[in-house]
């Protein structure tokens, strides 16, 4: 049996990256790596699993992040994180990274991750 604790631990790390800017200072990781992360490494919700692991109103949370990842992917994707710090689809990504990590703290689900 998966380990439901470690799937969404690493996805709530992956979104405290997108939501806290003081983790993106410390840990500079590009940002197509991080989209990379989310869509390909954690974002699964067609998986057998992923509604034993999340609520529908975290699933329907992240499919939000998700939408606005995907909104601004070519132009964040293709500038470095510097460039993109500050600037209005940067602060939406931030925002609605935020939004979903407020979802699991209202479920009493989230992890140390919490802001």
């Amino acid at each position: 049996m998966p380990d439901f604790t470690a799937i969404r631990e690493t996805l709530l790390g992956v979104l405290s990256w997108f939501a806290r800017v003081d983790w993106q200072i410390d840990y500079p990781y590009s940002t197509g790596e991080m989209y990379c992360q989310w869509f390909d490494d954690v974002y699964h919700p067609e998986s057998a699993i992923w509604g034993e692991v999340f609520s529908e109103h975290e699933q329907k949370a992240m499919e939000s992040f998700s939408d606005t990842l995907g909104l601004y992917s070519d132009s964040v994707t293709s500038r470095g994180l510097c460039e993109v710090m500050g600037t209005k689809e940067w602060d939406e990504i931030i925002s609605s990274a935020n939004n979903v990590l407020t979802v699991f703290a209202q479920n009493g689900t989230g992890t140390h991750f919490d802001t």
